[in-house]
C-alpha cells in the first residue's frame, strides 16, 4: 500500500482525515514507464489520473499545425491526467516519461468512487484545476507582454564566473539553465560568453548555427520572437542557447555591444537568462556580470582557488563596482575529498558561502560524455538536487520532494 505520509504532499489529497487517505492509498496501483515511452497522447481516452511516485514527466501539447509545445515537467508528488477524468473528454495533452518513472495510478471507477463517497476529494479537484488555469493564464499573458514590449523587458540575469579554468563552471550553468527551464518551460535562454572555448553546446549535445559573433549587434534589438528563436538552438527542456562563437578565432569578434544587446533582446523574451562568463575580466565579460541580478561565483576547496577568488572579491568591489548582495559563493567539490573545508573559505571571505554543490562522482563526466544535463536524465542524485536546489533558490520557488523518500 501507498504511505500515506506521501499522499499528504499531494495538492489533491492533502486535508483529507486519515480514514480518508487511507481508503485513497488502496486504490492507487503502482505503474512502472521507461524512459522516453509515452504515458498517454492528445486524443487519447482518460481512463487514468497519476501522481509522480518516482522520476520526471513532460507534459507538452500539438497546435493544428503540428508545432509540439512543452507545457511542464513534473516531479516527484505531482498529479497529472486529472483533467479528462474529471470531464470524460480525450486528452488535451500528450505525457512522456523524461525519465524512467514510477507512478500511481487512479483509474476512473476508483475516481467516481471515491469523488461520490468523499465531497471533498471532488472539491479539492475543481479547485486544483482552477489554480492550475489562473497559473498557465499568467505565464501566456506574460509572454504575449514580452512580444509586444517595445524595449527592455524584465527577465532576470544570472551569471555563472570563476577566476580560474576547470572549477565546473560550464557544467553548472548549463544544468542550471536545464533545471530553470524545467520549472519554467520556454522561458529560459543561456548565453555562453567562454568565447574561446565555448562547450555548452557540447555539454547539452546541440549543434548550433549561429553564434553572437555571427549577428550584427546593431540588428539584434530589432528581432521579433519568432526572429530570435530561429537563431537559438533548442535543448529537449526547451531551454535555449547561443552560444559566443562557434570557432575560437571568432570570439575576438564578439564587442560590449553584442553582449549588452544580447543580454536586452534576452530579457524582452526570456523570464530567466544564464550566462556562462569567462575565468577573465575582459569588457565582454563586465558587462556580462554588470548586467545580472546574481553573480554564481564558484569556488573548488584549493588553496590556489581561495587565494584567486579572495582577488576576485576585491575586483568586484573596487573595479566592477558590484554590490556585495548581488554575488552568490558557490562551494563546488569537484573530487571526492576536501583540501579545504567550508569554513576556511567563510574566515577567508568574512562572510558565509551560499551554497555548496556535492562531488558528484562519475554522474558529470557520464552525462557530459552522452551530450545530457544531469539535472534531467539523473535528477535523484544528490549533485542534481543541489543545482536544482540552487535554481529554486535564485527564483523563491519551493524545493521539489525527495525522490523515493516515502516508499516502502
Amino acid at each position: 500500500m501507498v504511505d500515506t505520509q506521501f499522499l499528504r504532499t499531494v495538492d489533491l489529497f492533502a486535508p483529507l482525515p486519515d480514514e480518508d487517505l487511507t481508503l485513497v492509498a488502496n486504490s492507487l496501483q503502482e505503474r512502472r514507464v521507461r524512459q522516453g515511452q509515452v504515458i498517454f497522447r492528445q486524443g487519447d481516452a482518460g481512463e487514468s489520473m497519476y501522481i509522480v511516485l518516482d522520476g520526471r514527466v513532460r507534459i507538452a501539447t500539438t497546435d493544428p499545425q503540428g508545432e509540439q509545445r512543452v507545457l511542464s515537467f513534473l516531479d516527484v508528488g505531482t498529479l497529472f491526467g486529472e483533467l479528462a477524468l474529471l470531464t470524460n473528454e480525450p486528452r488535451s495533452t500528450d505525457a512522456h516519461a523524461v525519465t524512467d518513472v514510477t507512478l500511481l495510478e487512479l483509474r476512473r471507477a476508483d475516481f467516481e468512487q471515491l469523488s461520490a463517497s468523499r465531497p471533498l476529494v471532488l472539491r479539492q479537484m475543481m479547485r486544483l484545476i482552477a489554480e492550475r488555469q489562473v497559473a498557465t493564464n499568467q505565464r501566456l499573458v506574460q509572454q504575449e507582454s514580452g512580444d509586444e514590449a517595445g524595449g527592455e523587458g524584465q527577465g532576470r540575469v544570472f551569471a555563472v564566473y570563476s577566476s580560474k579554468g576547470g572549477a565546473g563552471k560550464t557544467t553548472v550553468a548549463a544544468n542550471l539553465a536545464v533545471a530553470l527551464a524545467t520549472q519554467f518551460p520556454e522561458q529560459v535562454a543561456l548565453l555562453d560568453l567562454a568565447l574561446t572555448f565555448g562547450d555548452v553546446p557540447l555539454v547539452l549535445d546541440l549543434e548550433p548555427r549561429v553564434s553572437l559573433a555571427n549577428i550584427d549587434a546593431a540588428s539584434l534589438g530589432q528581432l521579433d520572437r519568432d526572429s530570435l528563436y530561429r537563431q537559438l538552438a533548442l535543448h529537449p527542456s526547451t531551454l535555449r542557447v547561443l552560444p559566443g562563437a562557434l570557432r575560437p578565432e571568432q570570439g575576438e569578434e564578439v564587442t560590449v555591444e553584442h553582449v549588452q544587446a544580447a543580454l536586452a533582446i534576452l530579457k524582452r523574451y526570456f523570464a530567466y537568462v544564464v550566462v556562462d562568463t569567462s575565468s577573465n575580466f575582459a569588457d565582454t565579460n563586465i558587462a556580462a556580470l554588470e548586467a545580472s541580478e546574481r553573480v554564481l561565483f564558484l569556488i573548488t576547496p584549493e588553496l590556489t582557488a581561495l587565494r584567486a577568488a579572495i582577488d576576485c572579491q576585491r575586483i568586484f568591489a573596487e573595479v566592477i563596482h558590484l554590490p556585495p548582495d548581488r554575488v552568490l559563493y558557490v562551494l563546488n567539490h569537484l573530487y571526492g575529498f576536501r583540501a579545504l573545508g567550508r569554513g576556511d573559505f567563510e574566515q577567508a571571505f568574512k562572510r558565509s558561502v551560499d551554497a555548496e554543490i556535492p562531488h558528484g562522482g562519475d554522474v558529470p563526466i557520464q552525462a557530459a560524455l552522452r551530450g545530457q544535463a544531469f539535472v534531467a536524465s539523473q535528477p535523484g542524485t544528490a549533485i542534481a538536487r543541489a543545482v536544482d536546489d540552487l535554481s529554486r533558490t535564485l527564483t523563491g520557488a519551493p524545493k521539489r520532494a525527495q525522490a523515493g523518500f516515502f516508499r516502502r
